[in-house]
């Protein structure tokens, strides 16, 4: 009975073997299908980065928005 066993236990793990093997050359073949040309560097932001990008956001929207009102006054002929 043990080695009915046994026998049973090895050949299931042949067959693993067996498929990770073919499973692992059918990804270095995939694998050769691609190349990399070039590589690049990931825009990386820091929290210094977003902070001024954020202020420069808000001073652009303050004077867009007061040479709009500027415009209005004019305009209006009020000041």
């Amino acid at each position: 009975m043990l080695s009915r066993f046994t026998f049973q236990a090895e050949a299931e793990r042949k067959i693993q073997e067996e498929k990770e093997r073919r499973e692992h050359e059918e990804y270095l073949k995939l694998k050769e299908m691609f190349s990399v040309e070039e590589e690049g560097q990931a825009d990386v932001t820091s929290e210094e980065q977003t902070q001024n990008l954020l202020m420069e956001f808000v001073q652009y929207i303050k004077v867009r928005n007061f040479v709009r009102l500027w415009g209005a006054v004019a305009d209006l002929r009020i000041g």
